[in-house]
């Protein structure tokens, strides 16, 4: 798996790298699927897998809709990005 971060545009001007690898971590630690984390936050399983492989960016709503279905804070999975 690819475990680079991925990007999410949290306003019009900041951009955060999301930390797929931690949501992914997440995930194992509460013995979620990708499929169910999906339909909890009313995501195709593909749409969910293609942000989590860097194919495509998170949207901040899916970013505080997946940290809401795993019960922590949205900004666990983001970083500021390398200069």
């Amino acid at each position: 798996m690819n475990d680079r971060p991925r990007q999410v545009t949290a306003t019009q001007t900041t951009v955060y790298v999301v930390d797929a690898a931690e949501i992914r971590a997440e995930l194992a630690r509460q013995d979620i699927t990708q499929d169910d984390l999906a339909h909890r936050v009313g995501m195709s399983p593909s749409a969910l897998s293609r942000r989590l492989a860097g194919l495509q960016p998170f949207e901040l709503q899916e970013l505080e809709g997946i940290a809401a279905a795993l019960g922590v804070p949205a900004k666990r999975y983001l970083r500021e990005p390398k200069s």
